[in-house]
Protein backbone atom coordinates (compact mmCIF):
# COMPACT_ATOMS: atom_id res chain seq x y z
CA UNK A 1 0.00 0.00 0.00
CA UNK A 2 1.18 3.37 -1.03
CA UNK A 3 2.25 5.89 1.71
CA UNK A 4 -0.33 8.52 1.51
CA UNK A 5 0.37 12.37 1.84
CA UNK A 6 -0.96 14.96 3.96
CA UNK A 7 -0.26 18.83 4.13
CA UNK A 8 -1.81 20.62 7.67
CA UNK A 9 -2.25 24.27 6.99
CA UNK A 10 -3.12 27.16 9.23
CA UNK A 11 -4.65 29.46 6.92
CA UNK A 12 -4.19 33.51 7.51
CA UNK A 13 -7.06 35.09 9.24
CA UNK A 14 -6.71 38.62 7.39
CA UNK A 15 -8.80 38.32 4.15
CA UNK A 16 -5.96 40.52 2.39
CA UNK A 17 -3.23 37.94 3.39
CA UNK A 18 -0.61 38.84 5.42
CA UNK A 19 0.29 42.46 5.82
CA UNK A 20 3.21 43.94 7.98
CA UNK A 21 6.49 42.46 8.34
CA UNK A 22 8.99 40.25 10.61
CA UNK A 23 8.27 36.97 12.28
CA UNK A 24 5.56 34.76 13.40
CA UNK A 25 4.90 34.79 17.10
CA UNK A 26 4.60 31.04 17.43
CA UNK A 27 3.61 28.07 15.73
CA UNK A 28 0.13 26.06 15.55
CA UNK A 29 -0.52 24.01 18.41
CA UNK A 30 -3.19 22.30 17.19
CA UNK A 31 -1.65 20.98 13.65
CA UNK A 32 1.31 19.75 15.42
CA UNK A 33 -0.58 17.88 17.51
CA UNK A 34 -2.50 16.36 14.80
CA UNK A 35 1.03 15.80 13.06
CA UNK A 36 2.70 14.27 15.97
CA UNK A 37 -0.06 11.62 15.85
CA UNK A 38 -0.72 10.32 13.04
CA UNK A 39 1.17 7.25 11.52
CA UNK A 40 4.27 8.81 10.27
CA UNK A 41 5.72 5.37 8.63
CA UNK A 42 2.84 5.68 6.24
CA UNK A 43 1.88 9.22 5.63
CA UNK A 44 4.48 11.97 3.70
CA UNK A 45 3.67 14.95 5.79
CA UNK A 46 3.72 18.87 5.07
CA UNK A 47 2.88 22.00 7.35
CA UNK A 48 2.55 25.04 6.36
CA UNK A 49 1.69 28.33 8.65
CA UNK A 50 0.66 31.18 5.89
CA UNK A 51 1.53 33.82 8.58
CA UNK A 52 4.53 32.85 9.45
CA UNK A 53 5.62 32.65 6.00
CA UNK A 54 4.04 35.73 4.47
CA UNK A 55 1.58 33.51 2.19
CA UNK A 56 -1.33 34.98 0.17
CA UNK A 57 -3.92 32.27 -1.43
CA UNK A 58 -1.93 32.07 -4.65
CA UNK A 59 1.24 31.00 -2.60
CA UNK A 60 -0.40 28.31 -0.64
CA UNK A 61 -2.04 27.03 -3.57
CA UNK A 62 1.30 27.04 -5.74
CA UNK A 63 3.10 25.52 -2.35
CA UNK A 64 -0.08 22.37 -2.29
CA UNK A 65 0.12 22.11 -5.92
CA UNK A 66 3.39 20.84 -5.62
CA UNK A 67 3.16 18.89 -2.79
CA UNK A 68 0.10 16.79 -4.79
CA UNK A 69 -1.41 15.93 -1.31
CA UNK A 70 -4.06 13.06 -1.51
CA UNK A 71 -5.83 15.03 1.64
CA UNK A 72 -5.06 18.63 2.88
CA UNK A 73 -6.44 19.77 6.94
CA UNK A 74 -6.95 23.32 7.10
CA UNK A 75 -7.62 24.69 10.77
CA UNK A 76 -9.87 27.61 10.04
CA UNK A 77 -11.13 30.05 12.56
CA UNK A 78 -14.35 31.74 11.56
CA UNK A 79 -12.54 34.63 9.52
CA UNK A 80 -10.55 32.42 7.78
CA UNK A 81 -13.19 30.02 6.68
CA UNK A 82 -13.98 31.46 3.44
CA UNK A 83 -10.32 31.18 2.31
CA UNK A 84 -10.22 27.50 3.36
CA UNK A 85 -13.01 27.12 0.81
CA UNK A 86 -11.57 29.05 -1.51
CA UNK A 87 -8.49 27.26 -1.73
CA UNK A 88 -10.37 23.69 -1.74
CA UNK A 89 -12.34 24.87 -4.33
CA UNK A 90 -9.51 25.47 -6.32
CA UNK A 91 -7.47 22.45 -5.14
CA UNK A 92 -10.64 20.01 -6.12
CA UNK A 93 -10.52 21.87 -9.93
CA UNK A 94 -7.39 20.35 -10.71
CA UNK A 95 -7.61 17.00 -8.50
CA UNK A 96 -11.32 16.27 -7.73
CA UNK A 97 -9.98 13.40 -5.52
CA UNK A 98 -8.23 15.57 -3.19
CA UNK A 99 -9.91 15.00 -0.13
CA UNK A 100 -10.20 18.47 2.08
CA UNK A 101 -10.76 18.50 6.00
CA UNK A 102 -11.18 21.25 8.08
CA UNK A 103 -11.09 21.27 12.21
CA UNK A 104 -10.53 24.04 14.74
CA UNK A 105 -13.19 25.56 16.65
CA UNK A 106 -15.16 27.18 13.54
CA UNK A 107 -16.23 23.69 12.37
CA UNK A 108 -16.32 22.47 15.69
CA UNK A 109 -18.94 25.03 17.12
CA UNK A 110 -21.18 24.40 13.46
CA UNK A 111 -20.20 21.43 11.62
CA UNK A 112 -22.93 20.63 9.80
CA UNK A 113 -23.60 24.31 8.88
CA UNK A 114 -20.08 24.50 7.57
CA UNK A 115 -19.74 21.44 4.82
CA UNK A 116 -23.78 22.58 4.01
CA UNK A 117 -22.34 26.24 3.40
CA UNK A 118 -18.90 25.04 1.74
CA UNK A 119 -19.56 21.82 -0.68
CA UNK A 120 -15.65 21.85 -1.79
CA UNK A 121 -14.80 20.58 1.97
CA UNK A 122 -15.54 16.81 2.39
CA UNK A 123 -15.25 16.31 6.12
CA UNK A 124 -15.25 18.27 9.53
CA UNK A 125 -12.86 16.97 12.97
CA UNK A 126 -15.56 18.13 15.53
CA UNK A 127 -13.26 18.80 18.82
CA UNK A 128 -10.10 16.92 19.76
CA UNK A 129 -8.40 16.49 16.97
CA UNK A 130 -5.64 14.06 17.83
CA UNK A 131 -7.40 10.68 17.30
CA UNK A 132 -10.21 11.34 15.55
CA UNK A 133 -8.20 12.11 12.10
CA UNK A 134 -5.62 9.81 12.46
CA UNK A 135 -9.11 7.81 12.30
CA UNK A 136 -10.00 10.00 9.36
CA UNK A 137 -6.63 9.74 7.68
CA UNK A 138 -6.53 5.98 8.08
CA UNK A 139 -9.96 5.53 6.33
CA UNK A 140 -9.16 7.79 3.38
CA UNK A 141 -5.73 5.34 3.23
CA UNK A 142 -7.87 2.10 3.16
CA UNK A 143 -10.98 3.18 1.42
CA UNK A 144 -9.73 5.79 -1.38
CA UNK A 145 -11.35 9.40 -1.31
CA UNK A 146 -14.54 7.65 -1.56
CA UNK A 147 -14.25 6.01 1.78
CA UNK A 148 -17.30 6.72 3.77
CA UNK A 149 -16.41 8.32 6.80
CA UNK A 150 -19.94 9.54 8.40
CA UNK A 151 -19.60 6.53 11.08
CA UNK A 152 -16.23 8.03 12.68
CA UNK A 153 -17.10 9.25 16.10
CA UNK A 154 -16.43 13.22 15.92
CA UNK A 155 -16.32 13.20 12.28
CA UNK A 156 -19.36 15.53 9.98
CA UNK A 157 -18.83 14.01 6.38
CA UNK A 158 -20.69 13.44 3.63
CA UNK A 159 -22.88 10.15 2.79
CA UNK A 160 -24.71 10.37 -0.66
CA UNK A 161 -25.12 14.12 -1.02
CA UNK A 162 -26.34 14.66 2.70
CA UNK A 163 -24.04 16.57 5.54
CA UNK A 164 -24.27 13.59 8.25
CA UNK A 165 -22.59 14.48 12.12
CA UNK A 166 -21.64 11.36 13.41
CA UNK A 167 -21.91 10.71 17.40
CA UNK A 168 -19.26 12.81 19.29
CA UNK A 169 -16.29 11.37 20.61
CA UNK A 170 -15.26 11.14 23.72
CA UNK A 171 -12.74 13.97 25.56
CA UNK A 172 -9.03 12.43 26.15
CA UNK A 173 -9.05 11.99 29.57
CA UNK A 174 -5.39 10.65 29.82
CA UNK A 175 -3.77 13.77 28.00
CA UNK A 176 -0.77 12.19 28.78
CA UNK A 177 -1.57 9.36 26.12
CA UNK A 178 -1.14 11.59 23.39
CA UNK A 179 1.70 11.74 21.05
CA UNK A 180 3.96 15.49 21.42
CA UNK A 181 3.44 18.28 18.50
CA UNK A 182 5.46 17.17 15.70
CA UNK A 183 7.65 20.29 16.02
CA UNK A 184 10.22 18.83 13.20
CA UNK A 185 7.73 19.93 10.65
CA UNK A 186 8.36 23.47 11.94
CA UNK A 187 10.93 26.23 10.85
CA UNK A 188 10.95 27.24 14.07
CA UNK A 189 13.19 30.23 13.17
CA UNK A 190 10.36 31.47 11.58
CA UNK A 191 8.85 32.96 15.33
CA UNK A 192 10.03 35.04 17.41
CA UNK A 193 7.20 34.65 20.41
CA UNK A 194 4.52 36.45 21.72
CA UNK A 195 6.01 38.64 23.86
CA UNK A 196 9.33 40.13 22.05
CA UNK A 197 11.02 43.04 21.89
CA UNK A 198 13.19 42.38 18.03
CA UNK A 199 12.23 40.54 15.60
CA UNK A 200 15.26 38.10 15.97
CA UNK A 201 14.54 34.25 16.01
CA UNK A 202 14.02 32.87 19.04
CA UNK A 203 12.48 29.19 18.58
CA UNK A 204 9.46 29.99 20.36
CA UNK A 205 6.30 27.43 20.99
CA UNK A 206 3.29 26.85 23.00
CA UNK A 207 2.45 24.53 25.42
CA UNK A 208 -0.91 22.81 26.90
CA UNK A 209 -0.02 21.38 30.40
CA UNK A 210 -3.75 20.56 30.29
CA UNK A 211 -7.68 21.37 28.40
CA UNK A 212 -10.58 22.58 29.41
CA UNK A 213 -12.34 25.33 30.86
CA UNK A 214 -15.12 25.24 33.61
CA UNK A 215 -15.90 28.79 33.56
CA UNK A 216 -19.28 30.19 31.46
CA UNK A 217 -18.58 33.54 29.93
CA UNK A 218 -20.92 34.13 27.54
CA UNK A 219 -18.42 35.76 25.01
CA UNK A 220 -16.25 32.46 24.68
CA UNK A 221 -16.81 29.30 23.09
CA UNK A 222 -15.08 27.23 25.46
CA UNK A 223 -12.70 25.72 22.50
CA UNK A 224 -10.84 22.88 24.33
CA UNK A 225 -13.73 21.50 26.51
CA UNK A 226 -15.68 21.92 29.26
CA UNK A 227 -13.56 20.83 32.12
CA UNK A 228 -10.49 21.23 33.36
CA UNK A 229 -8.17 17.96 32.06
CA UNK A 230 -4.42 18.55 33.24
CA UNK A 231 -1.31 16.52 32.21
CA UNK A 232 0.93 15.08 34.84
CA UNK A 233 4.28 17.55 35.49
CA UNK A 234 6.42 14.21 35.02
CA UNK A 235 4.73 14.22 31.24
CA UNK A 236 4.98 18.20 30.43
CA UNK A 237 8.43 18.11 31.40
CA UNK A 238 9.91 15.45 28.78
CA UNK A 239 8.33 17.28 26.68
CA UNK A 240 9.89 20.43 27.54
CA UNK A 241 13.56 18.78 27.96
CA UNK A 242 13.10 17.92 24.81
CA UNK A 243 12.39 21.06 23.05
CA UNK A 244 14.94 23.01 25.06
CA UNK A 245 17.58 20.28 24.82
CA UNK A 246 16.79 18.86 21.12
CA UNK A 247 15.14 21.84 19.26
CA UNK A 248 16.82 24.24 21.27
CA UNK A 249 13.62 26.68 22.20
CA UNK A 250 14.17 29.46 24.11
CA UNK A 251 10.93 30.24 24.73
CA UNK A 252 7.30 28.91 25.11
CA UNK A 253 3.96 30.25 25.66
CA UNK A 254 1.18 28.12 27.63
CA UNK A 255 -2.08 28.03 25.99
CA UNK A 256 -4.12 27.00 29.29
CA UNK A 257 -7.51 29.20 29.16
CA UNK A 258 -6.64 29.29 32.36
CA UNK A 259 -3.48 28.10 33.80
CA UNK A 260 -3.33 29.19 37.22
CA UNK A 261 -6.65 27.56 38.14
CA UNK A 262 -4.97 24.41 39.79
CA UNK A 263 -2.75 26.14 42.03
CA UNK A 264 -0.56 22.92 42.96
CA UNK A 265 -0.25 22.28 39.72
CA UNK A 266 1.06 25.24 38.95
CA UNK A 267 3.71 25.00 41.82
CA UNK A 268 4.70 21.72 40.72
CA UNK A 269 5.28 22.61 37.15
CA UNK A 270 7.48 25.82 38.90
CA UNK A 271 9.35 23.66 41.29
CA UNK A 272 9.79 21.04 38.15
CA UNK A 273 11.46 23.77 36.34
CA UNK A 274 13.64 25.29 38.84
CA UNK A 275 15.42 21.44 39.57
CA UNK A 276 16.09 20.97 36.13
CA UNK A 277 17.69 24.25 35.53
CA UNK A 278 15.24 25.57 32.96
CA UNK A 279 14.19 28.98 34.85
CA UNK A 280 17.70 29.83 33.09
CA UNK A 281 17.58 28.30 30.36
CA UNK A 282 13.58 29.59 28.66
CA UNK A 283 11.52 31.96 29.50
CA UNK A 284 7.34 31.97 29.14
CA UNK A 285 4.49 33.24 29.01
CA UNK A 286 1.05 32.31 30.30
CA UNK A 287 -2.70 33.44 30.72
CA UNK A 288 -4.74 33.64 33.71
CA UNK A 289 -8.31 34.67 34.98
CA UNK A 290 -7.66 37.36 37.79
CA UNK A 291 -9.07 35.79 40.80
CA UNK A 292 -6.02 33.46 40.29
CA UNK A 293 -3.41 35.58 41.02
CA UNK A 294 -2.07 35.28 44.49
CA UNK A 295 1.80 36.70 45.95
CA UNK A 296 2.41 32.67 46.24
CA UNK A 297 1.57 31.96 42.70
CA UNK A 298 2.93 35.03 41.11
CA UNK A 299 6.14 34.71 43.15
CA UNK A 300 6.76 30.84 42.27
CA UNK A 301 6.18 31.84 38.68
CA UNK A 302 8.80 34.54 38.36
CA UNK A 303 11.41 32.36 39.96
CA UNK A 304 10.29 29.53 37.30
CA UNK A 305 11.40 31.89 34.61
CA UNK A 306 7.79 32.87 33.45
CA UNK A 307 7.84 36.89 32.11
CA UNK A 308 4.71 38.01 31.55
CA UNK A 309 0.96 37.16 32.93
CA UNK A 310 -1.96 37.82 30.44
CA UNK A 311 -5.11 38.97 32.29
CA UNK A 312 -8.79 38.86 31.42
CA UNK A 313 -10.34 42.00 32.79
CA UNK A 314 -12.95 42.32 30.22
CA UNK A 315 -14.51 45.27 31.64
CA UNK A 316 -14.18 48.27 33.87
CA UNK A 317 -18.64 47.93 35.08
CA UNK A 318 -19.21 45.43 37.46
CA UNK A 319 -23.19 45.07 35.88
CA UNK A 320 -21.38 43.89 32.61
CA UNK A 321 -18.98 41.16 34.79
CA UNK A 322 -22.11 40.17 35.97
CA UNK A 323 -24.37 39.69 32.26
CA UNK A 324 -21.53 38.10 31.18
CA UNK A 325 -21.19 35.57 34.23
CA UNK A 326 -17.24 36.52 34.14
CA UNK A 327 -17.32 35.78 38.46
CA UNK A 328 -14.68 38.28 38.94
CA UNK A 329 -14.65 41.64 40.31
CA UNK A 330 -13.94 45.10 39.56
CA UNK A 331 -11.29 45.09 42.54
CA UNK A 332 -9.80 41.49 41.87
CA UNK A 333 -8.53 42.76 38.45
CA UNK A 334 -6.64 45.70 39.97
CA UNK A 335 -5.07 43.45 42.98
CA UNK A 336 -4.05 40.66 40.46
CA UNK A 337 -1.72 43.51 38.51
CA UNK A 338 -0.64 44.24 41.81
CA UNK A 339 0.25 41.37 43.14
CA UNK A 340 1.89 40.26 39.83
CA UNK A 341 4.01 43.83 39.33
CA UNK A 342 5.33 43.16 42.89
CA UNK A 343 6.24 39.66 42.35
CA UNK A 344 8.26 41.39 38.87
CA UNK A 345 6.09 40.21 36.73
CA UNK A 346 4.80 42.14 33.38
CA UNK A 347 0.98 42.22 32.62
CA UNK A 348 -0.94 42.20 29.74
CA UNK A 349 -4.80 42.99 30.03
CA UNK A 350 -7.44 42.50 27.85
CA UNK A 351 -10.88 44.51 27.77
CA UNK A 352 -13.82 43.85 25.40
CA UNK A 353 -16.16 46.92 24.20
CA UNK A 354 -19.60 46.32 23.46
CA UNK A 355 -21.20 44.04 25.70
CA UNK A 356 -24.65 43.00 25.85
CA UNK A 357 -26.09 46.13 27.82
CA UNK A 358 -23.36 47.83 26.97
CA UNK A 359 -23.58 51.85 27.40
CA UNK A 360 -21.58 55.19 26.78
CA UNK A 361 -21.03 55.32 30.29
CA UNK A 362 -20.30 52.17 30.84
CA UNK A 363 -17.81 52.03 28.15
CA UNK A 364 -16.76 55.33 29.75
CA UNK A 365 -15.88 52.69 32.97
CA UNK A 366 -13.85 50.44 31.48
CA UNK A 367 -11.58 52.79 30.03
CA UNK A 368 -11.41 54.49 33.05
CA UNK A 369 -10.48 51.49 34.93
CA UNK A 370 -8.15 50.18 32.36
CA UNK A 371 -6.20 53.35 33.58
CA UNK A 372 -6.85 52.63 36.98
CA UNK A 373 -5.59 48.57 37.12
CA UNK A 374 -2.47 50.40 35.17
CA UNK A 375 -0.90 46.78 33.95
CA UNK A 376 2.02 47.50 31.33
CA UNK A 377 0.23 46.75 28.54
CA UNK A 378 -3.70 46.73 27.58
CA UNK A 379 -5.64 45.28 24.46
CA UNK A 380 -9.39 46.81 23.82
CA UNK A 381 -10.87 44.34 21.77
CA UNK A 382 -14.32 44.54 20.24
CA UNK A 383 -16.88 42.38 20.55
CA UNK A 384 -17.27 39.50 18.50
CA UNK A 385 -20.40 37.12 17.82
CA UNK A 386 -18.63 34.30 17.45
CA UNK A 387 -20.43 30.69 16.45
CA UNK A 388 -21.07 28.56 19.66
CA UNK A 389 -21.25 31.46 22.12
CA UNK A 390 -24.04 33.14 24.21
CA UNK A 391 -23.37 36.20 22.51
CA UNK A 392 -24.14 35.24 19.37
CA UNK A 393 -27.65 33.69 20.12
CA UNK A 394 -28.66 37.10 21.90
CA UNK A 395 -27.60 39.13 18.96
CA UNK A 396 -29.76 37.24 16.66
CA UNK A 397 -32.95 37.61 18.97
CA UNK A 398 -32.17 41.01 19.47
CA UNK A 399 -30.76 40.52 23.13
CA UNK A 400 -29.12 42.60 25.48
CA UNK A 401 -29.43 45.43 22.94
CA UNK A 402 -27.27 43.84 20.47
CA UNK A 403 -28.02 44.20 16.63
CA UNK A 404 -26.12 41.85 14.08
CA UNK A 405 -25.09 43.73 10.77
CA UNK A 406 -23.84 40.79 9.20
CA UNK A 407 -23.49 37.22 9.46
CA UNK A 408 -20.15 36.99 6.84
CA UNK A 409 -17.17 34.95 8.34
CA UNK A 410 -15.32 37.84 6.92
CA UNK A 411 -16.60 40.57 9.45
CA UNK A 412 -15.97 38.42 12.44
CA UNK A 413 -12.97 40.32 13.58
CA UNK A 414 -12.22 41.53 17.43
CA UNK A 415 -10.37 45.00 16.08
CA UNK A 416 -11.97 45.64 12.69
CA UNK A 417 -15.06 43.91 12.01
CA UNK A 418 -18.77 44.63 10.84
CA UNK A 419 -20.24 42.21 12.36
CA UNK A 420 -22.11 43.91 15.93
CA UNK A 421 -23.59 46.93 17.08
CA UNK A 422 -25.61 48.08 20.11
CA UNK A 423 -29.01 49.49 19.50
CA UNK A 424 -27.39 52.25 21.82
CA UNK A 425 -24.22 52.38 20.86
CA UNK A 426 -23.85 52.66 17.25
CA UNK A 427 -20.85 50.93 15.54
CA UNK A 428 -18.74 54.26 14.52
CA UNK A 429 -19.39 55.00 18.09
CA UNK A 430 -17.74 51.73 19.59
CA UNK A 431 -15.18 52.70 16.85
CA UNK A 432 -14.75 56.03 18.59
CA UNK A 433 -14.72 54.77 21.58
CA UNK A 434 -12.14 51.48 20.92
CA UNK A 435 -9.61 54.64 19.72
CA UNK A 436 -10.42 56.48 22.92
CA UNK A 437 -8.99 53.84 25.10
CA UNK A 438 -5.86 53.05 22.75
CA UNK A 439 -5.28 56.78 22.74
CA UNK A 440 -6.13 57.33 26.30
CA UNK A 441 -4.07 54.72 27.82
CA UNK A 442 -0.78 54.55 25.89
CA UNK A 443 -0.65 58.60 25.27
CA UNK A 444 1.72 58.21 28.83
CA UNK A 445 5.03 57.72 28.46
CA UNK A 446 5.06 55.06 30.92
CA UNK A 447 3.06 52.84 29.01
CA UNK A 448 4.83 53.00 26.23
CA UNK A 449 7.82 52.38 28.39
CA UNK A 450 6.08 49.14 29.55
CA UNK A 451 4.86 48.31 26.20
CA UNK A 452 8.03 48.85 24.73
CA UNK A 453 9.88 46.45 27.19
CA UNK A 454 7.33 43.77 25.96
CA UNK A 455 6.90 43.72 22.31
CA UNK A 456 8.81 45.07 19.01
CA UNK A 457 8.22 48.96 17.85
CA UNK A 458 6.52 47.60 14.86
CA UNK A 459 4.19 45.89 16.40
CA UNK A 460 2.55 49.08 18.09
CA UNK A 461 2.73 50.76 14.68
CA UNK A 462 0.93 48.56 13.33
CA UNK A 463 -1.60 48.14 15.87
CA UNK A 464 -1.95 51.83 15.64
CA UNK A 465 -2.38 51.39 11.91
CA UNK A 466 -5.12 48.68 11.97
CA UNK A 467 -6.80 51.00 14.25
CA UNK A 468 -6.89 53.77 11.65
CA UNK A 469 -8.21 51.70 9.29
CA UNK A 470 -10.81 50.05 11.51
CA UNK A 471 -12.09 53.50 11.71
CA UNK A 472 -12.30 54.46 8.51
CA UNK A 473 -14.10 50.72 7.62
CA UNK A 474 -16.78 51.91 10.22
CA UNK A 475 -17.74 55.67 8.82
CA UNK A 476 -18.48 53.54 5.52
CA UNK A 477 -19.95 51.20 7.52
CA UNK A 478 -22.11 53.54 9.15
CA UNK A 479 -23.04 55.64 6.02
CA UNK A 480 -24.42 52.61 5.04
CA UNK A 481 -26.47 51.87 7.39
CA UNK A 482 -27.85 55.76 7.41
CA UNK A 483 -29.06 55.23 3.68
CA UNK A 484 -30.81 52.30 4.88
CA UNK A 485 -28.47 49.65 3.36
CA UNK A 486 -27.26 47.38 5.91
CA UNK A 487 -24.10 45.18 5.97
CA UNK A 488 -24.86 42.25 3.69
CA UNK A 489 -25.13 38.57 5.30
CA UNK A 490 -23.89 36.51 2.31
CA UNK A 491 -23.48 33.15 4.20
CA UNK A 492 -25.76 33.13 7.29
CA UNK A 493 -26.09 29.77 7.37
CA UNK A 494 -22.41 29.14 8.03
CA UNK A 495 -22.78 30.44 11.47
CA UNK A 496 -26.01 28.85 12.72
CA UNK A 497 -24.54 26.79 15.77
CA UNK A 498 -25.22 22.81 16.52
CA UNK A 499 -26.31 21.65 19.78
CA UNK A 500 -22.74 19.97 21.02
CA UNK A 501 -22.73 18.42 23.91
CA UNK A 502 -18.94 19.42 24.83
CA UNK A 503 -16.12 22.00 22.73
CA UNK A 504 -13.86 22.00 20.78
CA UNK A 505 -9.78 21.04 20.47
CA UNK A 506 -6.72 22.67 19.27
CA UNK A 507 -6.82 21.34 15.70
CA UNK A 508 -6.56 20.44 13.23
Amino acid sequence: MRRSRLALVAPSILRDGPRGAGRGSIPHLGLAYVAGNVQRSATDLLAVDCAAERMTEADLLERLRAFRPDVVAFTAYTQSVKMVSRVATRLKADRPEIRVIVGGTHATAVPVETLDAYPSLDAAVVAEGERTFADLLEAYHRGGPDADVTAIPGVCGRREGRVVLAPPRPEIEELDAIGFPAWDLVDLDRYSGVYHVTDRARRAVPLATGRGCAFRCSFCFRGTGTTQRLRSIPNVLEELRHDVNVLGIREFVILNESFLADRNHVLEFCDALLREGLDRRVRWSCQSRVDQVTPEVAVALRRAGCRVVSLGIESGDAGMLDRMHKQTTLEQGIQAVRVAREAGLLTDTNFILGLPGETPESLARTIEHSLKVNADMAGFARLAPFPGTEVLRMARRGLGGLRLLSEDPDDFDKHTGAALELIRVPRAELDRFQRIAYWRFYRRPSRWLSALRMVRPLVLLVTAWQMLLGGLRSMVGAGRLRRGRPVPSRNPEALRPVSMPRAASPGP
